[in-house]
């Protein structure tokens, strides 16, 4: 991880970007730009928070390890959200491990920093009261689908909704990503992917995908795809014009 060099008004987060623009500018001074690589871990579980992340590009999971050493995808964040929701919910470390799965920047501030901001009363405490909120459907509607639709459905969702956050219809993940999004043995994502992929509605070729039939792809995915999108549009507005 290292710092950025120049530093710009944080709009590029649509978090920072909702609050008023005498906020915003309040928070300026204690905002760092920061670079992050991929496969970088941002936040590791168990470990006390010292600062939190509002993502301004790249993509970046939230995991949890169960026994025996599975790894379960809790959720993904783009510059739509931020990372280190826990400490503006009082929770002193990290119940999740945060990964950059595509390489980004995004602003950092310090704990103290951040709690001074998020206090009750401050319009960020607002806006991160309805993106826990958010989130906290948004995980129990993603929970539901993973015990409920085929893996070619959550492949289309997940794949979707990669796009959304990065704006981008050709994006590079990594096969153990994948395995852990999908829950499935990391062996079995090629042939996944490669059927999925067989109709000419993606390309995959060497973990680099590319989406070339939206219609179809969301014609593929489970409803979760649109409700979760609809719900993030209703509590964030239409940060997704794609």
């Amino acid at each position: 991880m290292c710092a950025a060099q120049s530093q710009s008004p944080p709009v590029q987060n649509h978090l920072l970007a909702a609050l008023p623009p005498e906020q915003l500018e309040a928070l300026v001074p204690d905002l760092e730009p920061v670079s992050l690589a991929r496969e970088e871990v941002v936040l590791r579980a168990g470990e006390p928070f010292a600062s939190v992340y509002f993502p301004t590009s790249g993509l970046y999971s939230a995991r949890v390890t169960t026994e025996p050493r599975r790894v379960v995808e809790v959720t993904i964040v783009g510059n739509e959200g931020m990372l280190g929701l826990p400490a503006f919910l009082e929770t002193q470390t990290s119940r999740e491990e945060v990964v950059c799965e595509v390489a980004g920047a995004a602003w950092r501030m310090e704990l103290a920093a951040f709690r001074q901001h998020a206090q009750a009363e401050q319009p960020l405490h607002e806006v991160l009261l309805r993106y826990a909120g958010l989130l906290l459907t948004v995980s129990r509607r993603q929970a539901a689908c993973n015990g409920a639709h085929p893996v070619e459905a959550r492949l289309a969702r997940w794949l979707l909704h990669v796009r959304d956050c990065l704006g981008a219809d050709e994006f590079e993940l990594l096969a153990q990503f994948l395995a852990d999004m999908l829950g499935v043995p990391p062996t079995r994502v090629p042939a996944i992917v490669r059927g999925f992929g067989r109709d000419g509605r993606i390309r995959y070729q060497r973990q680099r995908f590319t989406v070339l039939d939206v219609p179809r792809v969301e014609a593929a995915a489970c409803e979760d795809y649109r409700a979760v999108r609809l719900e993030y549009e209703r509590v964030l507005g239409p940060i997704w014009n794609r």
